[in-house]
């Protein structure tokens, strides 16, 4: 049985790590900017890119759990890969818009189907106590692939956007077969007699009927959505006249701190978090960054990503120890569905920002603000809600 956990977890962690392998990711809203859109332009193909996914994440996560999960995660996986070949062979809107398209659709299929799978396997391998740490790690390896991936781009970002799209399609097709080489964990619920009507209708029952439940997606959604803020990171420096290999190594030193945040969330996994504390914290430290000179700009976004990444992980926990494996990906991809709504609107602040005061520090200003209204808005609600529940 040790040697199946260790086989599954290994396996897991090189799913994670290669699903964010992607040489193209500090760069490709710079490759857009290239390419000569407008600010309006890109932040119509993230628009659409969120929207999609918005649309698409509960059916996905009813899907992953009539059918098998590995198939629907190595389906998304490859869709995005085909994404990446749109951007490669048509280096216009219109291709962006495609590959975007088929972003969202990955997206969808495994936002909520992820987190799903990871529980059964670790049930599978009798070593559910372990979730937690497993998805920190997870989420640790994801951020490093990211880390190394921006140092590697930062070297060879002068020979083009194309060796970058080809490395990460790459990278996509290693990550589906990892997945595929997982066994088929069984679920300790059958789901084959259940409709697929039944299963949505137990998911969307289990948020109203447990308020713990709800708080927690809720948050997750918040947390998703305010992941979104990285999008914008290389126009960010663009802007301020950062050369593309340096964006590549400054998005590396802050999904550094990020995989450091993730990596150790496990530690507080049974302490009390104080969600208005929080949310304060993160405002705070994106305005700071918006309006700071120079380096300290990023070095200012890397703290905020420290904490960013520790918050995702502990929420996730949480919430996956309180749902039935019947409802899991469809509950889970409830919070996607709101993560991906709270992106549009971070999307639409980042734009009105960015015209506004032309320039996308002002975007960043604008999700700082609103995000400390939030969390201002909670404040009379401390006592009902408090701390996330444990």
């Amino acid at each position: 049985m040790e040697r199946l956990k260790v086989s599954v977890t290994a396996r897991l962690l090189i799913f994670a790590f290669f699903d964010d392998f992607m040489l193209i990711y500090p760069l490709y809203a710079v490759m857009f900017a290239h390419a000569g859109l407008t600010p309006l332009q890109i932040t119509s193909l993230l628009v659409v890119w969120s929207l999609t996914a918005f649309l698409l994440n509960v059916p996905a996560g009813v899907i992953a759990d009539r059918y098998p999960r590995r198939v629907v995660l190595i389906a998304g996986l490859l869709l995005r890969a085909v994404g990446y070949g749109a951007w490669l062979a048509v280096p216009h809107y219109s291709g962006f818009l495609i590959g975007f398209v088929l972003w969202g659709l990955k997206s969808a299929l495994t936002s909520g189907t992820t987190e799903a799978l990871v529980y059964d396997e670790l049930n599978r391998a009798r070593d559910l106590p372990a979730y937690a740490r497993v998805t920190g790690r997870m989420t640790s390896f994801s951020f490093t692939a990211v880390v190394l991936a921006s140092l590697v781009a930062s070297l060879v970002a002068s020979w083009g956007y194309g060796p970058l799209l080809l490395c990460s399609m790459a990278a996509i097709v290693v990550s589906a077969i990892a997945v595929g080489s997982l066994p088929s964990a069984p679920r300790t619920e059958p789901v084959d007699t259940v409709s697929y009507l039944q299963t949505l209708r137990d998911g969307t029952r289990m948020l109203w009927d447990h308020s713990s439940v709800l708080f927690l997606v809720g948050l997750a959604s918040l947390v998703g959505g305010l992941g979104s803020v990285d999008e914008y990171f290389g126009l960010f420096l663009h802007q301020r006249a950062f050369t593309d290999s340096g964006i590549a190594a400054w998005t590396a030193v802050i999904f550094l701190l990020s995989a450091v945040g993730a990596a150790l969330a496990h530690r507080w996994e049974h302490r009390s978090m104080p969600v208005v504390a929080l949310l304060m914290v993160w405002a705070l430290m994106l305005y700071a960054a918006a309006v700071a000179p120079g380096v300290l700009a990023p070095l200012l976004l890397a703290g905020f990503y420290l904490f960013f990444g520790a918050g995702r992980v502990l929420t996730n926990a949480r919430l996956q120890r309180l749902l039935t494996d019947s409802v899991r990906a469809t509950v889970t991809s409830a919070g996607s569905v709101g993560a991906e709504f709270l992106a549009l609107v971070s999307y639409g602040l980042m734009g009105l920002g960015a015209d506004v005061s032309h320039g996308y520090a002002g975007g960043y200003e604008w999700i700082a603000m609103a995000l400390g209204a939030v969390g201002i808005g909670l404040i009379p609600l401390q006592k009902r809600v408090g701390h996330a529940p444990k």
